[in-house]
């Protein structure tokens, strides 16, 4: 598991630039825009990650084969996510020196990888995260092989 992590780390970290750059230019425009691109692409860096050539479709493609379990956890990390930010918020007037901060950026932090494990969750549930999509078996085999 580690070695196609590692096989496919260029991958994951040319999709999380873009994804960065697609998402701050859209909140740069608007508040909406920036969300809409947060919403419709969760599992693209996932899907990077597992080897996939087409993140996007593939990950459009877990969207499409559990959309209740998409809107779900997106309405569920929209209402955490602006719980967060309002405790950021609070715990910027609240609590002084380093300690403030450091409480804002463990937080988050922990959201980030408990939303990022869900994703993955959610991915590996779909046909395209159990390589079920075109082009898969050269994946799988790479994938088999590494073990």
């Amino acid at each position: 598991m580690l070695a196609r992590a590692r096989a496919n780390a260029t991958s994951f970290a040319l999709w999380t630039v873009l994804l960065v750059v697609a998402i701050m230019a859209g909140l740069l425009v608007w508040v909406v825009p920036g969300m809409v691109v947060v919403a419709l692409t969760p599992m693209v860096v996932v899907a990077a990650l597992d080897g996939r050539r087409g993140a996007l479709r593939a990950n459009l493609a877990a969207i499409r084969a559990r959309p209740g379990r998409w809107l779900v956890t997106a309405l569920l990390m929209s209402m955490v996510v602006g719980g967060g930010w309002m405790a950021a918020a609070l715990t910027g007037f609240l609590v002084g020196g380093w300690l403030g901060p450091l409480v804002v950026w463990l937080g988050f932090g922990v959201l980030a990888a408990w939303f990022e494990g869900a994703w993955a969750l959610i991915y590996r549930s779909t046909p395209a995260g159990s390589g079920a999509l075109p082009g898969a078996e050269a994946a799988a085999a790479a994938s088999s092989d590494a073990r």
